[in-house]
């Protein structure tokens, strides 16, 4: 049996994913915080973060399944708990927009149409929708569900609460979706037989299959994938430790054409994770530290270099959680909400954040340069409970910067009897709005006018969950927009 090594051509896939090339440019390593401890002691399997203002992470907890949900993920005291339930733990999560998030464990989902408030709602299905997912938009996922011979990969259409939107893929590749990756409607999925492809995913497409090598190697099974505009990754099984010498991380720009990359004094790649915004990518590996020998000692690895075949490309920090000489450093978990800030994971319920300075590409000074520019503060909202007055009014104090203009904007979905509405079990609501300037001390009062539904709704819950979205925008600047989970009460 020929073993194909460096380059690899997988041509069935070139007439699937003909992506256009960009060229990002390259941003600074990532450094990593302190490790810090996260609610419930929970142990993460899974992050997705829809945009740098919100992610959401699933695992489980002593005892059950726990969702975590953060609307200011930089900071590592920012999670908050939005769902404990029973079961052994939520495996994979999927939030394509900041709209929607659906987080799995075998015949169950949890779904939320306001993840930023932390409202998840679980639904027990009558088969596996697996331990993998991945969502293109709303309204379309694609599993790993197995339910038989025939049935090996699920897709699932809204409502996904409802068992008979969940069907089967056509002509089912030969096992199930180890890891699976979109960009925009274009995906590809891994599983021990190789790689699969589809340029549109819909309900009922099929998935290509090509062997990953050329050749058969059943020792180089790919185990996770993540793609981006600009790159695609993927890493291969290392349960046959020590790994093959083919084995570990593989490149590909073009989607067709993958290379071996060189990690610096790293051996076995166990995680992946890309993410790219305008013209900056970037792509972080989780892999054990000690070339050639077992230990629990792991390293976690960034690139900015989208084609980063060799070591010098990879900025490595040994031993995130751990200890540079051994102890434990397992990494469950990791995710990037943008090139510049990502998380990692331990299964002993610890997080960590890396960070990298935002470049400004017109040559000017960067906002995180203390030298050249003020340091800017984030928008926060103290207190988030607030009581509807007699007069409709609900008020929220929210700090920002000195002179920054602001627009609020509060919503809400809600029972449908609630609002008198027979149109679905819960209805959205625009809660209300208002506009501002922020004071020489960077705050403001922020009166809200509830509307008619709203007041109503106050009136029959007594309490009603929501989100207040704050769009913080500087005199000739970039806006910025960040969510609070808030609660308004009723009088």
């Amino acid at each position: 049996m020929r073993r194909t090594r460096g380059l690899i051509s997988l041509l069935p896939l070139v007439l699937l994913l003909g992506f256009i090339g960009i060229s990002p440019a390259a941003a600074d390593p990532l450094t990593w915080s302190a490790p810090s401890g996260l609610p419930s002691s929970a142990s993460i399997n899974a992050v997705s973060c829809p945009s740098e203002n919100l992610c959401v992470a699933v695992g489980s907890r002593p005892g059950g399944s726990v969702i975590l949900v953060s609307n200011a993920p930089a900071d590592p005291a920012s999670w908050t708990v939005a769902l404990n339930a029973a079961g052994s733990g939520f495996s994979d999560v999927s939030c394509p927009t900041t709209n929607f998030c659906i987080a799995v464990r075998g015949i169950v989902v949890a779904v939320s149409n306001n993840p930023a408030a932390g409202t998840f709602t679980e639904s027990t299905l009558d088969g596996q929708v697996g331990d993998k997912i991945t969502c293109t938009s709303e309204t379309l996922c694609v599993s790993n569900g197995y339910r038989n011979i025939n049935w090996r990969n699920t897709y699932g259409v809204a409502p996904f609460t409802n068992s008979a939107n969940w069907t089967a893929m056509p002509v089912p590749p030969s096992g199930s979706f180890n890891d699976i990756t979109c960009v925009g409607a274009q995906c590809l999925a891994v599983s021990s037989y190789g790689i699969h492809g589809t340029a549109s995913l819909a309900q009922g497409a099929a998935f290509t299959q090509a062997r990953f090598p050329g050749d058969p190697a059943p020792w180089l099974q790919p185990a996770a994938i993540s793609c981006v505009a600009s790159t695609c990754m993927l890493v291969t099984d290392g349960s046959g430790f020590p790994n093959p010498p083919d084995g570990g991380l593989y490149v590909s720009t073009d989607r067709t054409t993958w290379t071996r990359s060189t990690l610096p004094d790293v051996a076995l790649p166990a995680g992946l994770e890309c993410a790219q915004s305008g013209g900056a990518v970037r792509c972080v590996t989780v892999t054990l530290a000690d070339k050639g020998g077992f230990t629990n000692t792991v390293s976690i690895a960034d690139t900015s270099v989208p084609g980063a075949i060799n070591g010098t490309d990879w900025a490595v920090l040994p031993a995130l959680f751990g200890t540079s000489t051994g102890g434990s450093d397992n990494i469950r978990a990791i995710g990037c909400a943008s090139p510049y800030l990502c998380l990692a994971f331990a299964p002993n319920g610890r997080l960590s954040v890396g960070k990298a300075p935002v470049p400004d590409l017109g040559g000017n000074p960067t906002p995180t340069d203390p030298s050249t520019t003020p340091a800017r503060t984030a928008v926060q909202v103290p207190k988030t409970r607030a009581v509807v007055s007699k007069q409709g009014k609900a008020i929220f104090a929210v700090n920002g910067n000195p002179g920054d203009t602001y627009a609020a904007n509060l919503t809400a979905r809600v029972p449908s009897s609630s609002v008198r509405s027979l149109s679905a079990k819960r209805v959205s609501l625009k809660l209300g709005s208002a506009k501002g300037t922020f004071d020489a001390a960077g705050k403001a009062k922020v009166t809200l006018k509830i509307s008619k539904k709203g007041r109503t709704a106050v009136k029959r819950l007594g309490t009603v969950k929501a989100t207040l979205k704050v769009t913080s925008s500087p005199r000739g600047g970039t806006p910025t927009s960040k969510q609070f989970a808030v609660t308004l009460k009723k009088r």
